[in-house]
C-alpha cells in the first residue's frame, strides 16, 4: 500500500530537517560564517527552489581549520 504525503507536509519536514543542519565552516569547534561572509545557494533539484545557503569556505578558513591539526601534529 503506497501513501502519498501532501506537498506542504514534505515541506514543513524538510525545513525541519534543515534547520539542524549547519550552515557555516567547523572551525576551532564551532561553526562559522566564511571569513568574507560569501555563501553557496543549495537547490531542491526536483522544485529548483533554494533550500538553503551555506558558508563558501576560503583558503583562509581551510588554513584556520587545520592550524589545530597542524599544530597537534608538530
Amino acid at each position: 500500500m503506497t501513501t502519498t504525503v501532501p506537498a506542504h507536509d514534505t515541506r514543513r519536514a524538510a525545513d525541519e530537517l534543515l534547520g539542524w543542519v549547519p550552515t557555516g565552516c567547523a572551525i576551532g569547534g564551532s561553526w562559522r560564517d566564511a571569513s568574507d561572509g560569501s555563501v553557496i545557494e543549495v537547490f531542491d533539484p526536483a522544485t529548483e527552489e533554494v533550500i538553503a545557503r551555506v558558508a563558501d569556505g576560503s583558503p583562509a578558513d581551510a588554513a584556520a581549520a587545520a592550524a589545530p591539526l597542524i599544530e597537534a601534529l608538530a
